[in-house]
């Protein structure tokens, strides 16, 4: 498993949006299968809830293998399957996933906290 902390940038009025970044620019996780090959693995992602001065539902986090919010699944506390590996594979399989927060009204200025999970296990 792998995680690491994701700090959001401040938004200016009239933003629409601002990258997360991981400290730098982006964070990767390597994920490698084994002693067993030949095996197809999923890879599984979850997050818990943002907290600060109030807190936030992961609900309002969504991901994609893409720079769009069109089409992104919804971020939860329970592993979810972004996507599946199959071998056998003739290079490393490099992927990369992005996430979008929408805040809701109402939540209090402040720094707001979260952690991402990531993990593969083998496909039935």
């Amino acid at each position: 498993y792998g995680n690491d902390g994701i700090q959001f940038g401040s938004l200016e009025p009239g933003q629409n949006d601002q990258p997360a970044d991981w400290g730098g620019s982006e964070g990767t996780v390597t994920i490698t299968v084994g002693s067993e090959t030949n095996v197809d693995v999923n890879v599984q992602l979850k997050g818990t809830n943002f907290t600060g001065p109030t807190s936030i539902s992961i609900g309002n986090v969504k991901y994609d293998d893409d720079d769009n919010v069109s089409g992104a699944d919804i971020l939860t506390t329970g592993y979810v399957t972004w996507y599946t590996v199959t071998q056998p594979l003739t290079q490393d399989d490099v992927r990369q996933v992005y996430y979008w927060i929408s805040i809701p009204g109402g939540k209090a200025a402040g720094a707001y906290t979260s952690t991402f999970y990531y993990r593969a296990i083998k496909s039935p």
